[in-house]
């Protein structure tokens, strides 16, 4: 009977003692990884340090300080988008750089323009005429061009009678930054860049 409370006691020590190592082993691998975390400030801080980060440097009392984190980088933020006014757009040139979403190479020479009250446009062909801007409502119904044909870029003289349609019927207007966008009630969106 004695050796069977022996045996049930040593099953308890040796429970507890399981217990206790497991939450020993919990405790040292957390401090393991702070440790961890602790040494990559350390090794980004003594490399070359900038104005915001220091090195560890002995204090007054001889213990060394703990380096600065760096600074955490704030993503840029595009402007709210705006509506312009026919004065802030007078004496402006834009490059499209997008149509329907798709990027127009670099370099390529549609371009948009204010002046006195007409806008020019070129594509294949260059149009031009008065505009009125009523809030964001852009109309231009009066405009004359050119006649030529551009067999390329292919999607060229879609472009360009897409844009002469909005501009007919009224292309909603929005500036963000330096760039105006053009939209039509039908989907399709127009990006143009001030340079």
């Amino acid at each position: 009977m004695v050796r069977m409370q022996n045996i049930k006691t040593n099953h308890i020590y040796i429970a507890i003692a399981v217990v206790v190592v497991i939450i020993l082993g919990f405790v040292f691998w957390g401090g393991d990884e702070a440790q961890e975390v602790e040494d990559q400030i350390v090794d980004t801080s003594t490399s070359t340090p900038t104005s915001t980060q220091t090195t560890n440097r002995p204090t007054s009392s001889g213990s060394t300080r703990r380096p600065t984190p760096p600074p955490i980088e704030t993503p840029i933020q595009e402007p709210v988008p705006s509506i312009p006014s026919a004065s802030s757009l007078d004496g402006s040139i834009f490059r499209m750089t997008s149509y329907n979403g798709v990027a127009l190479p670099t370099d390529s020479k549609y371009t948009l323009s204010f002046e006195d009250g007409i806008l020019s446009a070129k594509f294949c062909n260059s149009v031009s005429g008065n505009f009125v801007l009523d809030g964001n409502l852009l109309k231009a119904n009066n405009l004359i061009g050119t006649m030529m044909y551009c067999a390329t870029p292919t999607n060229l003289m879609e472009i360009e009678s897409t844009f002469v349609s909005m501009l007919n019927f009224g292309a909603i207007l929005y500036q963000t930054g330096n760039k105006i966008i053009l939209s039509y009630s039908k989907g399709t969106v127009m990006v143009f860049t001030g340079f």
